[in-house]
């Protein structure tokens, strides 16, 4: 089947928007006619994807859903109204692929993609995230689907019907489905794709010349780089206590300031911590120099994230030359470790003194964490007693094989390229189709 209708929330620079464009790009790579349509509730960039012959549908109805409704009539008139849009926009010959849809962003679509399956449309539900791991989210979901329409959420979110498979980004979310009791015959592994088809050279001496004098950064220095947005799972307090301990020897920059309101008011709190207390770290980097640039000119990415849906900080770094250091996820390392990769450049947690207690820093409060960091910038036998305790540190920056890098680069060719995700997919799409 070749019909194929993607769905979800938003078009806005990130994550999920990026796979979707990943996941047309790969399709229309491969031999089958295949016609998509793009079902969203906004998008910022529309030309892109019409121009790849993309037939694209912005409407409300697809929107967040407001967490806060209560209003029983109001509820009911929004399921009625996305049921109508559903049989408007959708058709049983047709492959409704949707992002996230047991996310509880929009339990209306949830429960109205689970009356379809009912009814013997083709549905692929693509996990990046879970509500299970959000609890508002999931007692949104539970609120609407249980508490207003009366069904038990694990009958919508993974129903046993031939019709319904779900794709999930890594090995960890894939025992998790299975778990729930979801059949892994209508289980699907969809690893996120790298953008590069091959290697980024390391950047030449003039390029990094460049770059250090745009940042102002000392030339005699390494220059490490925190290339993601800071929002709070990325733990940029941890990478504040890198730059501490390390500031001797590296430069340290971040790339991308948060979108997301909430987010940017946190944000503002660690910028003028730094500010107030001399860490010299080079926010927004990313705003200020190219960020291709940037990433063959560092020699080590950071990735200090306490939570990823597929952790493309530990693969797209090494397609730059540059490798990847910091925090392991063992339920995001999993996939890359069976796939080959190798990571000598990571450590399991960073204890910080709170009280009398040796805590991991991400088990602490943020406005705690700022104290606490304040503390160990500001006594050198702190500082000294704390990275004594994070014994994985010594040596964290030192150099790494070119022939590791090297290596790793072939794995993510092979395993993690645009075209073998075109291939998985086209693998679901058959099994659904039957």
């Amino acid at each position: 089947m070749t019909r194929i209708d993607i769905v979800h929330y938003h078009l806005q620079p990130g994550g999920v928007a990026k796979i979707i464009k990943s996941q047309i790009e790969s399709l229309q790579q491969k031999e089958g006619d295949y016609h998509i349509r793009l079902f969203c509730g906004d998008c910022p960039d529309p030309e892109y994807y019409k121009a790849r012959g993309v037939e694209l549908v912005v409407d409300e109805i697809f929107n967040y859903a407001d967490f806060d409704i209560a209003d029983p009539k109001k509820i009911a008139r929004i399921q009625e109204s996305t049921e109508k849009a559903a049989s408007k926009f959708f058709s049983p010959d047709r492959i409704i692929h949707f992002h996230n849809l047991n996310l509880a962003k929009n339990p209306f679509w949830t429960l109205t993609m689970y009356k379809l399956a009912l009814k013997g449309y083709p549905i692929i539900n693509h996990e990046h995230d879970f509500a299970e791991d959000r609890p508002d989210n999931q007692n949104f979901m539970k609120r609407i689907i249980e508490g207003h329409f009366g069904y038990h959420p694990k009958e919508v979110m993974y129903p046993e019907l031939k019709n319904y498979h779900m794709g999930v980004l890594n090995l960890y979310d894939y025992q998790r489905v299975v778990s729930y009791g979801f059949a892994e015959s209508r289980l699907h592994y969809f690893p996120n794709p790298v953008d590069f088809t091959q290697p980024l050279p390391p950047a030449d001496n003039t390029t990094k010349t460049k770059i250090y004098g745009q940042l102002n950064l000392d030339p005699n220095k390494k220059l490490i780089t925190y290339p993601v947005r800071v929002i709070r799972r990325k733990n940029i307090g941890e990478y504040i206590l890198l730059s501490h301990f390390f500031r001797a020897e590296a430069n340290f920059v971040v790339t991308l300031p948060p979108k997301n309101p909430v987010e940017v008011q946190e944000y503002k709190k660690w910028v003028e911590f730094c500010q107030k207390n001399n860490v010299p770290i080079a926010f927004e980097a990313g705003t200020q120099v190219d960020f291709s640039e940037l990433i063959t000119s560092s020699d080590f990415c950071v990735t200090t994230s306490t939570r990823e849906g597929f952790g493309m900080a530990y693969l797209e770094p090494w397609m730059m030359n540059t490798p990847v250091a910091g925090r392991k996820l063992e339920n995001i390392l999993k996939d890359l470790w069976h796939a080959g990769l190798e990571f000598p450049a990571l450590y399991d947690r960073f204890l910080v003194k709170d009280g009398e207690q040796w805590k991991d820093l991400p088990e602490i409060d943020f406005d705690r964490q700022r104290k606490i960091i304040h503390q160990i910038i500001s006594n050198k036998a702190l500082s000294d007693l704390t990275f004594a305790q994070n014994s994985q540190l010594a040596g964290l920056f030192n150099p790494i094989e070119k022939e590791l890098i090297g290596k790793n680069q072939e794995i993510i060719k092979g395993k993690f390229s645009l075209d073998s995700y075109g291939k998985r997919l086209e693998r679901a799409y058959e099994a659904l189709a039957g």
